[in-house]
């Protein structure tokens, strides 16, 4: 399921401008690469290069945060290395370095959504708590942030992901 929820950040990394090639998935800068390599990562990446960006998207947050990258899993990653390390490049390159490739190293969060009413089990119906919503506060320097739109002139700031 990981894999999947980071092919599809992927797609909104690619097609919401987060790399210096907005979108990178129809730059040169990527097809250039691309054109240098034998392979792409899987079945799935020859639907489209839209597909193969969400895959390498994959390939390149698994490179960047387990111990013996992606070289260390798969003999032949040279066949799609410039496709995942133009990825990298350019994302460090738009800033994205201290955020969603690298989180932790240098990334922040200081907010956080309001907790929700609880919920049954069942999902059926709202719990009986009496009335008290969970503990769900992470620190003192994580704020809740006001998502009413009508009223909030506050973005989503206080996280280093930015584009």
């Amino acid at each position: 399921m990981i894999p999947v929820i980071i092919h599809e950040v992927g797609h909104s990394l690619d097609l919401s401008g987060a790399y210096i090639s907005k979108p990178i998935s129809s730059s040169a800068n990527f097809w250039n690469n691309y054109n240098q390599d034998s392979n792409v990562p899987d079945n799935y990446a020859q639907t489209n290069m839209i597909e193969n960006v969400a895959q390498n998207t994959v390939v390149s947050m698994y490179n960047e945060h387990v111990p013996g990258q992606f070289g260390g899993l798969e003999p032949s990653w040279g066949n799609i290395f410039h496709q995942y390390a133009t990825m990298i490049t350019e994302a460090r390159e738009a800033g994205q370095g201290n955020s969603i490739y690298w989180q932790g190293k240098s990334g922040t969060c200081s907010r956080r959504l309001a907790p929700s009413q609880p919920i049954a089990v069942s999902g059926m119906q709202q719990a009986k708590t009496g009335g008290v919503k969970p503990f769900v506060k992470l620190s003192a320097n994580v704020t809740e942030l006001n998502t009413n739109r009508k009223t909030s002139k506050e973005k989503f700031s206080g996280c280093s992901l930015k584009w």
